[in-house]
């Protein structure tokens, strides 16, 4: 039979000779009867759309050896290349066939051959070509949206989907496309508009329901959310993805317990790596007790070991980094082992996660006789911390340093929430597509001698991305001030303001640290006319002990101090910031009815969180004294609390996370806001709350060494000294100048 045996494969007849050169003939049906080309391309065609791809293969090397029919034999035959698998070869046989014609089906088949290959910018073109001669193939259209979208090109991906739609209008991938590519350039409102419309004409599909539930999530609606997710899993009970999400937005409530169940369903459905991953390194992102800290940290610890030991494995995704991981650090103890067992565990996992670069072998060829090339990367390039703390020394180093800066994101630096740190960057920005092959593959084909992270842990691309080789040096900074655990990860960049005597014993990397800053942060501008106390909601008087902190913050060993500072102030009001996500301040108040005595549990007061940078400003002005939290403390919010000379109290934490307001104050010259156990915190606190001539003077000190904080060169300048010391090719200029 035909399917059993392939042209050059020995003849099973035992003669020892190729069938091609033996038997295949006897088999033939048309052996002694001319076939036409039609016919036998109508043969191949059949056996390709029944999935008889070897004997589909045959018949069209015989009409291309016959050279008879060749666009549409070559075009077949790219195809079922494609779904071998053999994309490389699939595009040079589409490529072969378009030497012969100009086909429109041929170039869009050619961009998903292209498409395969992680080549999106081709793709593009090659579909635009096809449908620049037939704009009419709905299909077409979609694959285009997929390519740009991949690329990072949302507006030409969301017309590409509303094109989609002009052509076919209850289309149900464009229904769930269009509007996630809405969401995903910040228009939450929009996307769930659209929703809402396409559910009065069509029963939502699995995807619109998700998107959906992306949507209202975007819009801080997490009770609707779960109802979204609830419904999907009413609909598609078969379904792991809807258990998932809906075991997603759970976690992300504090739900655990109904969480896990979600979890444990989606990996019963589909046992992959993806769900097992959510089902073992899940953590609650606000925790009710010590004790709580405990059993989760050893239920994460030992989840890594289950999916090290596993069989599991996976290409390089998104839907592969546990979010959680970030909550890890708020827990107040050493995360170094756990770090380094979890970057062990994905290389096992995840095989394409090593890579090399190839400029690294050379490097010394390739960087004599120009700049040394230094990149930064982050994904936090809009309105976040990682922005506030590092935007103005990468805009700096580039103007300054005698080298060539890059700065890489998945981000649009062109989008308005990026323009604010960004604007006037006058390096070499470089947009990196979503795909994280062809990612990757674009950092390396800058061929830098120096590569910065600016955090790693808070997601997948720059956590993944840096476990390649992608330049001979590769550093990380305090964007999330916790060790990456990554082999590839060579140094960790801080302070010796910030770090304590055994530092370096809490990263993988090797520390280097700078005697000033790490970061520049620019002094706000501060509104014309800022809101009061009674603009706020807060009391008029008594004292305010105000903590601006994200709710994942508060520690359970903090909730002993707030205790104390209002048993101690019958004046006292503690006052904190909701969170966007509602559930979190439910979790928390509940903790603070066992940890705060009901007498003074009243006058804890949680406020929304501040939107408008101005009114967060406002926010700080009218506390008497910052309250910095521990074990995770201060860190971009300082910029806040100093441009308006609001004193702190802060307690020096074991880890450099837990001393950003020790950092802070010894640039400052602030003494009298450091406490050296629980005790004098609170002593501290009280006597800046009620202490005028203390709290006056420490204001003015504030006020009056604030420039060593604020728009401070001096981290630029030996920051860039720093790399340039690292970098290879700085080391070679400096040798053969």
């Amino acid at each position: 039979m035909l399917m059993d045996v392939g042209r050059n494969d020995p003849c099973r007849c035992g003669s020892g000779k190729k069938f091609k050169k033996c038997c295949l003939d006897k088999v033939r049906p048309e052996a002694s009867v001319a076939v036409s080309a039609a016919d036998l391309l109508s043969r191949a065609a059949s056996s390709y759309q029944a999935g008889r791809l070897l004997e589909a293969k045959e018949l069209c090397q015989r009409l291309i050896a016959r050279g008879e029919r060749l666009a549409d034999a070559r075009h077949l035959y790219g195809l079922l290349l494609l779904a071998e698998g053999d994309h490389a070869g699939a595009l040079a046989a589409l490529d072969s066939a378009l030497s012969v014609s100009s086909n429109p089906q041929i170039l869009s088949n050619r961009g998903l051959a292209l498409q395969a290959l992680g080549r999106h910018a081709e793709a593009v073109e090659s579909f635009q070509a096809s449908l620049r001669s037939d704009g009419r193939e709905f299909l077409v259209w979609m694959n285009l949206a997929k390519a740009q979208r991949l690329l990072g090109e949302l507006a030409g991906a969301e017309e590409s989907y509303r094109r989609v739609l002009t052509l076919k209008a209850d289309f149900p991938g464009a229904l769930s496309a269009l509007p996630r590519v809405i969401l995903e350039q910040q228009r939450a409102q929009e996307a769930l508009d659209f929703l809402l419309d396409a559910e009065s004409r069509v029963l939502p599909t699995e995807d619109m329901l998700a998107v959906k539930g992306l949507a209202l999530r975007a819009l801080g609606r997490p009770s609707e959310v779960l109802d979204v997710y609830r419904e999907a899993v009413r609909r598609f009970p078969g379904e792991a993805r809807v258990h998932s999400q809906l075991g997603v937005m759970l976690r992300d409530q504090s739900d655990m317990e109904e969480a896990l169940q979600a979890f444990h369903r989606a990996h019963e459905l589909n046992p992959s790596l993806e769900t097992a991953i959510d089902l073992h390194l899940s953590l609650p992102p606000v925790l009710r007790s010590r004790e709580d800290i405990t059993q989760w940290r050893t239920r994460f610890v030992e989840g890594i070991q289950t999916l090290t030991e596993s069989r599991l494995s996976a290409r390089v995704s998104e839907f592969l980094f546990p979010p959680s991981l970030f909550y890890l650090a708020f827990h107040g103890e050493d995360d170094r082992a756990v770090m380094e067992s979890l970057s062990r565990m994905y290389l096992r996992l995840l095989p394409d996660l090593s890579f090399v670069a190839p400029h690294i072998a050379q490097s010394g060829a390739l960087t004599a006789g120009r700049k040394p090339r230094i990149g930064f990367f982050s994904k936090f390039i809009h309105t976040h911390s990682v922005s506030r703390c590092f935007s103005a020394l990468i805009k700096r180093m580039a103007m300054t340093a005698n080298c060539d800066i890059y700065l890489a994101s998945p981000q649009d630096i062109n989008a308005e929430a990026a323009r604010e740190h960004y604007g006037d960057f006058s390096g070499q920005f470089v947009r990196l597509p979503k795909d994280f092959l062809v990612a990757r593959q674009t950092l390396a084909e800058l061929e830098l001698d120096t590569l910065i992270y600016l955090d790693i842990g808070m997601e997948a691309m720059s956590y993944f991305m840096a476990h390649a080789r992608l330049a001979p040096v590769q550093m990380v900074m305090s964007g999330h001030p916790v060790t990456s655990g990554i082999a590839t990860v060579d140094y960790y960049f801080s302070s010796e303001l910030a770090e304590s005597a055994c530092g370096a014993d809490h990263y993988s990397e090797k520390l280097v640290l700078m005697s000033a800053l790490n970061s520049v942060y620019v002094h706000p501008t501060l509104p014309a006319l800022m809101k009061g106390r009674r603009e706020f909601g807060l009391p008029e008087t008594g004292a305010l002990y105000v903590c601006p902190m994200l709710l994942q913050k508060i520690h359970p060993d903090f909730d002993e101090a707030v205790a104390r500072i209002l048993e101690a102030d019958a004046t006292a009001h503690v006052v904190f910031f909701e969170s966007r996500n509602q559930s979190w301040q439910l979790v928390l108040k509940k903790r603070f009815d066992t940890t705060i005595p009901p007498a003074v549990r009243g006058r804890v007061i949680f406020l929304p969180w501040q939107t408008d940078y101005g009114d967060f400003l406002a926010a700080n002005a009218v506390a008497d004294v910052v309250l910095d939290p521990f074990h995770f403390g201060i860190g971009s919010t300082a910029a806040a609390t100093f441009a308006v000379h609001t004193p702190i109290v802060t307690l020096p934490g074991a880890f450099m996370r837990g001393r950003g307001g020790l950092t802070y104050c010894r640039l400052l010259d602030l003494p009298e806001c450091v406490a050296s156990d629980l005790d004098d915190y609170v002593r501290r606190a009280l006597a800046l709350a009620h202490d005028l001539e203390l709290r006056t003077a420490v204001r003015a000190r504030i006020a009056a060494n604030k420039h060593r904080f604020f728009d401070n060169e001096t981290p630029v300048e030996e920051l860039s000294q720093q790399l340039l010391q690292l970098t290879p090719a700085a080391q070679i200029q400096r040798v053969n100048p």
